[in-house]
């Protein structure tokens, strides 16, 4: 399997922001180094996944996805239902 940076992916992709995430089921899926090949991109695509970027950096794996899950629970933050044994004090 070849992995490549898709300049297609990168260039469809839009900047993050909150308009974009409806409360609903999510799978948040973070591209390795290299990039997702060509048939992991389509069947991204073809389960109406929505590329998004972080500004013009490419971000590290551990980065992107402290970003991304903070960006996450920052937009749902009033939408999830926590149990009172999963509050912070």
């Amino acid at each position: 399997m070849k992995t490549i940076k898709n300049k297609t992916a990168i260039s469809q992709s839009s900047p993050i922001d909150d308009s974009q995430f409806i409360p609903s089921d999510h799978f948040l899926c973070i591209g390795p180094e290299g990039g997702l090949t060509e048939e992991e991109l389509q069947i991204a695509f073809n389960h109406a996944a929505l590329p998004v970027r972080f500004g013009n950096n490419i971000l590290r794996i551990e980065t992107a996805a402290l970003v991304l899950g903070t960006i996450w629970v920052d937009n749902f933050r009033s939408t999830i239902k926590l149990e009172p044994s999963d509050e912070v004090d």
